[in-house]
C-alpha cells in the first residue's frame, strides 16, 4: 500500500465530509477509481483511531497469555 498526495480536485470519500481530498490510499494493481481519497482532517482522524486501537491491542496482548484462542483471530473473548 502507498499513500500519495493528490494533484487533482476530488471529493473526500468520507460520506459526511464536504472537503476536497488531498491524499489517496492506493494498492498496487488497483485502478484509480478504487483508491480511497481522503482530506487531511479525515486522514488524521483515521490515524488517531488506528493508534487508539493498536495501543489497546498491545495492552490486551500483554495481559492475555496462554489460553485456548491465543494466536487466532477470534477477537476479545473475555
Amino acid at each position: 500500500m502507498e499513500l500519495k498526495r493528490l494533484t487533482v480536485r476530488i471529493r473526500c470519500d468520507n460520506g459526511v465530509c464536504r472537503n476536497n481530498a488531498e491524499y489517496a490510499v492506493k494498492r498496487s494493481g488497483t485502478p484509480v477509481a478504487r483508491e480511497l481519497h481522503l482530506c487531511s482532517e479525515c486522514l488524521a482522524a483515521l490515524a488517531a483511531l488506528y493508534e487508539g486501537i493498536s495501543t489497546e491491542k498491545k495492552e490486551d496482548g500483554a495481559k492475555k497469555k496462554g489460553g485456548k484462542n491465543v494466536g487466532t483471530n477470534m477477537g476479545n473473548r473475555d
